[in-house]
């Protein structure tokens, strides 16, 4: 009979010249694609091939294999995330394999870091104004890149779902421990304006902000961002993108701030909070963040998420108190349904 928080799971090349040859049509070609300044392979990019409408993810060792076309022309767009992407036509290309080198993007950060909400009536100064293109831009090839993963590696979830409820009469707090199970083709769910809270007779649920959540078109025409600039963190530079609803959003919404490795481009974290909430409303003030793990190198997914939330109505000192329920969803095992993806190291990963 407590209210819950649900976790909606519905969470440019450099290459010398070559001399012509005569490939042999039909035999296998190997694409390397490795970072430009230490020659280190890049797992998980995307190498596309337009004229055959197919895109793979490179394994391991940064790898994928094709067959030469009959003409002995291909066409490939390459990309990784926090990389310049690179188009080549490996036309008459000699040997079995054509390594493909990637530059890191550079952000041009402002050094003046504001916490302050922007409104989208405020219009941002230009480096803000270009730091919040590229990083949406970001963001959402993050977003597309996940999307061919999880169809390429398929996956079960378990997560653990512990929530402590505080009890005013005894001043204590009862803890319940829950297990529940979800797949690769459930664990998001698509931003709907004007459903971010959805109630029920003693209960309400709010969609956890996945990785999709922020790279959505509808997402970004129902809210303002501003990229004020990096703020250090555990000795991290993490670019800031603050973000919060329009004026036209007259129900209950998120705004809150992300925050992306300036080297890699990966979101590390969500700090989050529910606007819009009237007095009448339950909850009457909800927040949180949620951080993020990468199973594969460049690809992420939320672990854990944390929230609280306050039921009552603020006392008249506005003085919030403790919150009345706190909660933690965190991810318990990841199993492949069928091949594994290349593995995280042990050491940082991108």
């Amino acid at each position: 009979g407590v209210p819950t928080i649900t976790l909606s799971l519905v969470l440019v090349a450099t290459v010398g010249a070559q001399q012509p040859a005569s490939p042999d049509p039909g035999r296998p070609l190997t694409v390397r694609v490795v970072e430009d300044s230490t020659l280190q392979p890049l797992p998980n990019a995307e190498v596309a091939v337009p004229a055959l409408g197919r895109r793979y993810l490179t394994n391991s060792r940064g790898e994928i294999r094709l067959s030469r076309p009959a003409d002995g022309s291909l066409v490939i767009r390459v990309r990784q995330i926090g990389f310049r992407p690179v188009t080549r036509e490996l036309a008459a290309v000699p040997g079995d394999t054509v390594v493909v080198r990637l530059a890191r993007v550079a952000y041009e950060l402002p050094r003046v870091v504001t916490t302050a909400d922007r409104g989208c009536d405020d219009a941002p100064d230009p480096a803000s104004a270009a730091l919040s293109a590229r990083v949406l831009e970001q963001l959402r090839f993050s977003a597309e890149r996940y999307e061919l993963f999880r169809r390429e590696y398929p996956f079960e979830v378990e997560f653990g779902r512990r929530s402590a409820y505080a009890d005013a009469r005894s001043d204590t707090m009862r803890v319940r421990d829950e297990e529940e199970r979800t797949n690769s083709d459930a664990w998001r769910e698509p931003y709907r304006p004007g459903r971010v809270l959805r109630r029920g007779a003693r209960e309400f649920s709010v969609p956890i902000l996945f990785l999709s959540t922020l790279a959505d078109s509808t997402f970004w025409a129902h809210h303002c961002f501003s990229a004020p600039g990096v703020e250090w963190r555990d000795g991290e530079p993490l670019i800031l993108l603050q973000f919060s609803p329009t004026s036209r959003i007259r129900t209950p919404d998120w705004a809150g701030v992300a925050l992306l490795d300036s080297a890699t481009s990966a979101l590390r974290r969500i700090e989050f909070q529910l606007t819009g909430l009237k007095r009448g409303n339950r909850p009457r003030r909800l927040e949180g963040y949620t951080t993020f793990a990468a199973p594969s190198p460049f690809i992420v997914v939320p672990d854990p998420t944390v929230a609280v939330w306050w039921m009552r109505e603020p006392p008249p000192d506005g003085d919030w108190g403790l919150p009345d329920v706190g909660q933690m969803l965190y991810t318990r095992t990841m199993k492949w349904r069928k091949a594994e993806p290349p593995p995280t190291s042990r050491t940082k990963t991108p």
